[in-house]
Formats: C-alpha cells, structure tokens, sequence
C-alpha cells in the first residue's frame, strides 16, 4: 500500500535514500524512505528504517520554508530561502534506528526554487536571490565550498530577480544546461535570460544576456539537446554538433 507514502513537492534519491519534502502544513519537514526500498516510509510494516525529521531549527530567520532537495555526492542538500543544509545519511545508533547528521550548512547561499538547480560534472550548480553559485567537494575534507560565479553580471541579474514576485521566483524561474554548447542557462518568466558559457578545463568564462525568452519550461535531452516550452508548442533550440 501507499497509504504512508508522503505527498510532497520535492523529491531526491541520495545513498539508496528516497526523500520527499514540500509537505503541505509542514515546510521544514522531511521523510527518508527505509534504505534501498521504493514507497517504505513511516508507518509501513517492518523491516522498515524510515524516518521523519524537521529541520525547522536550521532554517533563516524569516525564510523558515524548504525551496528545494537535491542529492550531491553522498550528501542530500536541502534548500532555503538563503542558506543551504547538508545532510548525511546512512548513520545508525546501537538500537538500529536511523540517526541524520547534520556536518555542516552553507550560509547565504540559498534557491530560488527547486527548478533552479542542476548537478554540472563535479559541481551542484544553484542560483538564490544574489546570483548563480556552485558547490563542490573540497580537497582536503569530505565537506562543500560553495562560491559565487555571476559577480560579472552581479548587479543585472539582483535587479533582474529583484523584480519577480516571490511565487515566480519559486515557480517560474528555472535552469538549463546545453551540453553541446557547454552553456548555462536561467530562464524568468519576464524574458530575461542569463547565460555562462564556460569550460574549467580550458579556463574560460563568460556571461550574455537575452531578451525575450519568456518559456514556461525547459529540459536536457540524453543527447544533451535542449527544449523550451511556451503554451503547448515546443521548441528544439539550435547547435553547431547538429545541422537541421
């Protein structure tokens, strides 16, 4: 049965871990399935490790609300307003019950919403109301650096954000990756969209900006070809790999 299986607007596979957040009547609250199992939460018969636990505590004065989930390496990343919160599963006390830890958050760098992340190679890409930000191990802990990437178009894109309403910033801005193009790509309901082109392995980066790309959608192929949406007509977005 599904019976116990929450209903939530936020969804994310980490270390055979199926997590669900969003719950309506509780934004800081989260469920953890039981460990390699599809639909086995609380309440369901046993063998059954699957809890439930709120991170209210952790949340930003005023922003006490999950935007998002995201898993990342071996960590599941939960999103706020401004301030991200890693969580590692997979630990257990002498009893046998699942116990989170908490080992670390990332202040000031929050989301948008939970269309405004993608996992880029070895960075989580992310973007908040200050600009599009990425994570990625560091070197000498099995901890996260986290660090701006749009201090080159810092004051365009604040304005830009700046003068969406909080529903559309939840709900109607969202990412893009063009794989062909090695192009980054956030798209705002107003028609602004900002792009980075980039290659670390070739060391460049740059940033543009477009006028009139107001799509309602948008996604990667396995092909790494991208579509947009407007209404019920979808768009193929053009390349150099492939002509037509």
């Amino acid at each position: 049965s599904n019976v116990n299986t929450p209903i939530g607007r936020y969804g994310a596979v980490v270390s055979n871990y199926h997590c669900i957040a969003g719950i309506a009547g509780n934004p800081t609250l989260i469920y953890v399935s039981s460990v390699g199992t599809l639909g086995v939460f609380p309440g369901d018969p046993i063998p059954n490790d699957s809890i439930s636990f709120d991170v209210g505590a952790y949340a930003p004065e005023g922003a006490a609300e999950i935007r998002g989930l995201a898993g990342f390496r071996n960590f599941l990343l939960v999103f706020f307003r401004g301030q991200t919160l890693m969580v590692q599963l997979g630990t257990y006390d002498s009893g046998g019950a699942h116990k989170p830890q908490f080992p670390d958050t990332l202040p000031q760098y929050g989301i948008l919403g939970h269309r405004c992340v993608l996992s880029i190679e070895n960075d989580l890409i992310f973007a908040d109301l200050f600009g599009v930000n990425s994570a990625k191990r560091n070197l000498f802990s099995s901890l996260l650096d986290s660090t701006h990437l749009s201090d080159l178009v810092g004051p365009e894109y604040q304005g830009s954000i700046g003068d969406l309403t909080e529903d559309e910033q939840l709900k109607s801005v969202f990412m893009v990756q063009d794989k062909l193009w090695g192009d980054l790509i956030l798209c705002s309901p107003d028609g602004r969209t900002f792009v980075r082109s980039a290659s670390p392995r070739l060391k460049y980066q740059s940033w543009s900006e477009y006028q009139g790309w107001a799509w309602d959608c948008g996604c990667t192929s396995f092909l790494g070809r991208v579509f947009f949406a407007k209404g019920t007509r979808i768009y193929q977005l053009g390349n150099k790999a492939f002509t037509g």
